[in-house]
């Protein structure tokens, strides 16, 4: 990248010289590599692209996270705790909360609890664990808090089943509470007697 920078300053006459060339190739390379290594330096204060500052944060702000873990879990741990310090307050909480990056949250006050709803797509991961325990550290002792996890997904939904006639589809997923969907429910059906609801189960290992 620099070479070319240093050629395109020369004189058109200088450009094609091949000792020139070799010269600037040299001295391009080695300042490439410098802007990387600077560029390295500079993200390992980003809590979003560090890599090999973790420890020296985690010594910084004397809190180990589990090496083990996913780097991108290890980072929102360290953004959670050094976002901790500060008055308790419902700012802070929020503040807190925004280390988490795969989705919305949102924390607010009602009905003298602490609400705090995640949205995640395609799944909630395991970091909200960190978060959790970085928000009680940090909350209010007497007041209690209240989580709401939603998942989002864009996929596509389909229901198979055969049935002689049906008014209501009811979905008894084993993990989740409860389940949303937006879309088109087309249902063929024929005529009969007594027959008004269709309820779908999961298939259960046996």
């Amino acid at each position: 990248m620099f070479k070319e920078d240093l050629i395109n300053n020369l004189h058109k006459l200088y450009r094609n010289d091949p000792y020139i060339n070799a010269l600037f190739n040299s001295v391009g390379l080695d300042l490439d590599n410098l802007t990387a290594n600077i560029q390295d330096i500079l993200d390992q204060y980003d809590f979003t692209k560090m890599t090999w500052g973790i420890p020296m944060m985690e010594a910084l702000l004397n809190y180990k996270t589990n090496p083990n873990n996913s780097i991108e879990d290890r980072r929102s741990q360290l953004m959670a705790k050094w976002r901790s310090s500060g008055k308790s307050n419902i700012y802070l909480l929020q503040n807190i909360a925004n280390s988490w990056k795969n989705g919305d949250c949102k924390v607010s006050f009602a009905n003298g609890k602490i609400q705090a709803q995640f949205v995640g797509e395609n799944g909630l991961p395991k970091d909200l664990e960190n978060i959790y325990k970085a928000i009680e550290d940090v909350k209010p002792a007497h007041l209690p808090i209240v989580y709401k996890l939603i998942s989002t997904s864009k996929m596509n939904l389909y229901f198979g089943a055969i049935a002689l006639s049906g008014e209501t589809i009811t979905v008894y997923p084993w993990n989740n509470e409860e389940i949303e969907t937006i879309g088109v429910i087309n249902i063929n059906s024929t005529p009969a007697v007594n027959a008004e609801t269709t309820t779908v189960y999961p298939k259960e290992d046996i």
